[in-house]
């Protein structure tokens, strides 16, 4: 009996909107995104009911995302390169490789914080990308990155 009640006592935290399963690992986001995945090699999360509403995060994941790393890692440093900002390696946790960037950029007279953070390792590798309109989120995105890491 006493399971019991502790299970329905953990079921409203296990199955609340922001608990995110995919095929390889799990994850919790804000309860006020919008989550779309295929469960294999994306994720979608958007802050309201479009997903051209902000805060948008994207998580692309998988073995194709080891195989093109590199390239993935070019392409991004390209679509970055009006400003002035490119991904720069920073200090990953186990045995991998991560890089990161936050560029901020006009757009439509608003200011629109990217975030890209790149990590490729022997459990999985990943690029999330995170669009907003606050000044920094890196925290966020590198907590985000750290439930994925550990999730495995």
């Amino acid at each position: 009996m006493k399971h019991l009640l502790i299970l329905i006592l953990l079921l409203p935290t296990l199955s609340s909107a922001g608990d995110v399963e995919t095929k390889y690992f799990s994850l919790t986001l804000p309860d006020n995104f919008h989550v779309e995945t295929d469960k294999s090699s994306r994720l979608l999360a958007f802050g309201g009911n479009s997903p051209r509403d902000l805060p948008f995060l994207s998580i692309e994941f998988g073995p194709r995302v080891t195989e093109q790393f590199s390239d993935i890692l070019l392409r991004i440093n390209q679509s970055l390169s009006g400003s002035g900002k490119s991904l720069e390696k920073i200090d990953c946790k186990g045995n991998c490789e991560a890089h990161y960037v936050e560029a901020t950029q006009e757009m439509n007279e608003q200011s629109l914080t990217q975030i890209h953070y790149a990590v490729k390792s022997d459990k999985i590798s990943f690029i999330i990308s995170y669009g907003t309109q606050n000044n920094s989120e890196k925290q966020f995105v590198l907590n985000i990155g750290e439930q994925i890491l550990n999730g495995i």
